[in-house]
């Protein structure tokens, strides 16, 4: 087989049929190495737009948010996993319109085996629980909201 243009030309082609993105050849002394490159077209101004879009949403979410937060959040002091109830058979430590003074544990966030009691740091009434039993958090990220 001789390396000539035609059998090259047949051998792109024959790329193209089968979808290969590279191809490698070699007969005798002679090595023929064929790679596809393709180039993705993309409009930057299509793309700012998308950006614009995409950070109005995201600040408006934000903004909806901050107008749902009524009262002073409640974070986890570690990452871990939150119990409501001191044991699966009890009933949650507080509900939703309950009324809590300073020191009132609130939830359990369960790190490495150590169970860490959250506990209420003012007096209010639970207005949002926002975090369910038996799903994990981050350190700091909210669990209720107390007005």
């Amino acid at each position: 087989m001789k390396l000539d243009l035609k059998t090259m030309e047949e051998l792109a082609e024959n790329m193209n049929t089968y979808h290969l993105e590279s191809l490698e050849l070699e007969v005798g002394k002679e090595k023929l190495r064929l790679k596809k490159f393709t180039s993705k077209k993309v409009n930057v101004e299509d793309e700012i737009e998308i950006d614009r879009t995409s950070s109005i949403e995201k600040i408006q979410e934000i903004e909806e948010r901050e107008e749902e937060m009524t009262g002073r959040q409640v974070v986890s002091p570690v990452a871990g996993t939150v119990y409501r109830a001191p044991a699966p058979d009890k009933s949650p430590f507080v509900e939703k319109g309950m009324t809590v003074k300073v020191g009132d544990t609130l939830c359990i966030v369960e790190a490495m085996k150590m169970m860490n009691e959250v506990k209420s740091t003012e007096n209010g009434i639970i207005t949002k629980i926002l975090a369910e039993d038996g799903v994990v958090v981050k350190k700091g990220q909210a669990l209720f909201e107390i007005k």
